[in-house]
Order: C-alpha cells, then structure tokens, then sequence
C-alpha cells in the first residue's frame, strides 16, 4: 500500500492554510497536489474548507484520477485530470496548485477574449524560471470555464506540448493554476503571480480614462 509521506502532506497543508488567510482559496475552493510515485499523486479531497486544511485531507490518486487503496470510495478534487495531466507530461513537475483569488478571476474573465493575459516590465517577473530581468512580456494562457473537466484536460495538455515552458494558465472566472519541481518552486510561482495579477489589475483601475 502506498503511504502519502507525511512531512511532505504537512508543509503543503499549513502553505494552503495561509493562502486561505491571505484570500487565495476561500471556503471549500481550489485544489492541491504532489506526486508520491511515478504514476500516482496525493491530491486534495473534495469538500475540504481550506481554514481547516490538515495532511489527512489528501487521498492518493493514479494519472487518471483514480482512487487508490486506502481512499476507495472517497473523493478528489472535481478538477483532478488538471493535475494528473501534468504529472502525466513532465515528470520533473511534483507540486501542482490552483487558487481563487479576486484578482485571477476578475483578470481571467477580463480578458478571455484577448486568450491571454500579458504582464509586461514588472520586477516581481523574475520570480519566474525563465526570466532575469524585468524588461520581458509575460503572457498567462486563459481557458473559458467549463464543467468538462476531461477535455478542459486535454485542451491544456495541446498547450502544454506546444509551449512546454508554460508554468502556470488561468481558467476564465475562476482562477489560476501553477505549478514546479517543488513546493517551493510551486511557491514561488503562486505568490509572485498573485502578487502580479493585483499590481496589474490595480494598473487599470489607475488607468488614465
């Protein structure tokens, strides 16, 4: 029987605690998960109020959202095959994240049409692996909301092996999924964005009219 270890289980629970306290997943919302093995993942359980979030509210999974013993008859994350798809095409991602702030979803529906969000000249960019300067564009891939899941999948997985760079998208109305090597990594790149989807949006309401 596979064993979710239990000090990787802690330290993402207080970090979804304190994202919960700073307004990132709010009630029952979002959902989190790190790889345990080549073909499986402890993921959240659905239903979980993130203030209270503890180690015994992650279930093990396999890649196709499957639970696994001791977990049958328990339930994921409605949003499962979002993580199991990464785990599926990059093995060296082992943290997937996904928030609900005000900012990512307020952005995210802003600017669906336009299929991306562009952060653009902002020093927190460097947060992110594939910068080292602030003078770059940035552009977060927004998808529309939608209760399929399985091809909401599928859509991110085309993405994903076309741009395999890409860390991090935003669904329309809902919010922002990122990811990393790490929980720190997955950190780093959670907090930064954040932090620049309400610069940004700040931005435009500053906007000269």
């Amino acid at each position: 029987m596979s064993i979710i270890p239990k000090e990787t289980a802690e330290q993402l629970a207080q970090l979804i605690r304190a994202w919960n306290a700073k307004g990132f997943s709010p009630a029952t919302s979002t959902n989190y998960s790190f790889r345990v093995g080549a073909d499986r993942l402890a993921i959240s359980k659905s239903g979980r109020d993130k203030s209270q979030f503890s180690a015994q509210d992650f279930m093990l999974v396999d890649l196709k959202g499957r639970a696994l013993p001791p977990f049958e008859g328990e339930r994921s994350s409605a949003e499962t095959l979002l993580h199991t798809v990464l785990y599926e095409e990059n093995e060296a991602i082992n943290v997937v994240v996904h928030t609900h702030s005000i900012y990512g979803t307020l952005l995210s529906d802003y600017y669906l049409k336009q299929g991306n969000l562009q952060l653009s000249q902002y020093e927190l960019l460097k947060a992110l692996p594939q910068f080292d300067s602030h003078e770059v564009d940035f552009e977060l891939p927004i998808f529309p909301n939608t209760q399929d899941i399985e091809q909401l999948s599928e859509d991110f997985r085309q993405l994903y092996l076309a741009q395999p760079a890409t860390i991090a998208y935003l669904i329309a109305g809902h919010g922002l999924y990122t990811w990393g090597k790490s929980i720190a990594e997955a950190k780093r790149h959670l907090e930064a964005l954040e932090f620049l989807l309400e610069v940004h949006y700040k931005k435009l309401l500053l906007a000269p009219r």
